[in-house]
């Protein structure tokens, strides 16, 4: 008795292929976007540590302003009411 494989059509072997590879080429670069998003999210948050740490000596030296970033002026912060 011999054994017989069972094959798929060739091209359609080509197919199945070529469309696993498209998902795991796609599984790879969603890995690295995920990376990237990481990595911005990271510089982000140091951005904005530095950007609050400034706004605090900003307030220790001038008050509790509010500054236009056109040109620098300051006027008086509006008073919050709670």
């Amino acid at each position: 008795m011999t054994d017989v494989k069972k094959t798929i059509e060739a091209e359609e072997l080509s197919t199945l292929q070529n469309q696993i590879n498209k998902i795991n080429a796609l599984v790879a670069q969603v890995g690295e976007l995920e990376t990237v998003k990481d990595e911005t999210l990271a510089e982000w948050r140091k951005a904005k540590r530095e950007l609050d740490f400034y706004f605090r000596q900003l307030n220790e030296k001038y008050g509790e302003v509010q500054i236009n970033l056109s040109d620098g002026t300051i006027t008086d912060a509006p008073v919050k009411e709670n």
